[in-house]
């Protein structure tokens, strides 16, 4: 003898409802009994019950979704350094996954995933960057990258290409004499100990921005 639980019964359903044979004659009592009943040919029938079952092989996600990226940077004489923490989360249960990762004009200094090296490498097409990971779960990417300023004038341009994530920040550090605009919208700082100012800039869902300093008048 076996236990039944409530749950397995409502689970064991049928496959299909049985089939009830009615001679011609007897179809006008069988409709005049359910006001609510219509007749259909069987083939509409057999598709009506067949979109009616359960998706039991639900669509899943797959591939790998960047979920954040946040960026911590800083000018030094004529160049920016900057500071890449990205987290991506893979759906695939096996195997490897290739992310493309949007940083032009950047130059790679370290890379680290987790406790050890990161993988990645560059496309020969267009020297864009590629993070190779393990399929299944979430990871974390770290990379300390420099770039050229840009001249504009007698301004300096801060231009990054990063990857589009949901969420992200850039944190930018400019020196003391110095003030930041981002899509002709100045930012207001906060004045570190150093005299330098701290500007934070919400990325979150953009592939770039172009942030021209200038002096203070």
């Amino acid at each position: 003898m076996c236990r039944v639980s409530t749950d397995d019964r409502r689970r064991r359903r049928p496959a299909k409802p049985p089939a009830i044979y009615v001679p011609a004659s007897e179809l006008g009592k069988l409709l005049n009994q359910d006001r609510e009943g219509v007749l259909l040919p069987k083939a509409e029938y057999d598709a009506l019950l067949g979109d009616a079952k359960p998706n039991d092989a639900a669509v899943q996600p797959s591939g790998v979704v960047l979920s954040s990226g946040d960026y911590s940077a800083a000018i030094r004489g004529n160049q920016l350094l900057l500071t890449a923490r990205i987290s991506a989360t893979s759906f695939n249960a096996e195997g490897w996954e290739s992310v493309p990762l949007r940083l032009a004009g950047a130059s790679v200094e370290a890379a680290s995933s987790g406790d050890g090296p990161a993988t990645v490498s560059r496309q020969a097409a267009d020297q864009s960057l590629v993070w190779l990971l393990r399929a299944g779960g979430q990871h974390e990417l770290t990379l300390e990258l420099s770039a050229p300023l840009q001249a504009a004038g007698s301004d300096r341009i801060v231009a990054l290409e990063f990857p589009v994530a949901a969420t992200g920040k850039l944190t930018l550090t400019l020196p003391a004499a110095k003030r930041l605009e981002v899509d002709g919208v100045k930012f207001a700082g906060t004045t570190a100990d150093d005299g330098e100012t701290v500007y934070s800039i919400p990325v979150g869902g953009r592939g770039q921005v172009a942030a021209p300093h200038h002096r203070r008048q």
